[in-house]
């Protein structure tokens, strides 16, 4: 392995861990139903049409103010969440990305060795169950992954065992990659159980579903238009 890749992961958890305690500068922009992020470097058709649709987001700079990560959450009352999170890369990083190879290697280092232990700090049972490199409208790769959240629904059921209530499980499907200068983290999850029955955890998903969870995510990401 090229020794440039084994920085990636060292370099992204820093700055995770450096903009989650930065400071909150300003919030994105709605227009004709469509979102547009607060760095202004994508837009995307609201995702989210059920009831009670709310939109939360932000953007947070590194203690330099020099790399900037935005995150943006479209949730209604039932359990639907579109989620898009993305940070700025580094130069450094942005020097090894020019071949799809290189890519395709970083992709994966930033999930297992940056994504996923940030996430885990909230709960740390999450489990990766599925993952593969997909190919986008232009040719290049991204990495969809499947991810299970115990406890990690906004969606809280009420039972004789919870009488105060307890977060359901969530499984979230996500879509990883890179346009331009930005690593871009995009997720979905449908959690309701209004005439779904109980929820599909990723590991007892069948190939059917995973498609269908990878068809909504490319779907999605072909809503997009990048500054």
């Amino acid at each position: 392995m090229d020794l440039r890749h084994a920085r990636v992961p060292i370099i992204f958890a820093a700055l995770l861990v450096a903009l989650a305690t930065g400071c909150q500068i300003t919030k994105g922009s709605v227009s004709s139903g469509r979102y547009e992020s607060p760095l202004k470097d994508f837009s995307l058709p609201i995702p989210v049409s059920g009831p009670g649709v709310k939109i939360e987001d932000g953007v947070k700079a590194d203690a330099a103010g020099q790399l900037h990560e935005s995150w943006v959450s479209f949730h209604d009352d039932f359990g639907n969440l579109v989620a898009v999170e993305s940070a700025e890369l580094p130069a450094e990083v942005q020097r090894v990305l020019n071949d799809p190879a290189q890519l395709r290697e970083h992709l994966n280092h930033f999930l297992d060795g940056a994504y996923l232990p940030v996430k885990r700090r909230a709960i740390p049972d999450l489990k990766k169950s599925h993952d593969e490199i997909v190919t986008l409208r232009g040719g290049e790769p991204a990495l969809f992954v499947v991810i299970d959240f115990p406890g990690g629904s906004p969606m809280v059921v009420f039972t004789a065992e919870h009488p105060q209530g307890k977060r359901m499980d969530s499984t979230r499907p996500h879509l990883f990659f890179v346009h331009g200068t930005v690593q871009y983290m995009l997720s979905a999850a449908h959690d309701n159980l209004h005439g779904r029955g109980k929820p599909v955890l990723g590991e007892n998903a069948d190939a059917a579903q995973i498609a269908r969870w990878k068809d909504e995510l490319v779907r999605i990401y072909e809503s997009f238009s990048f500054r």
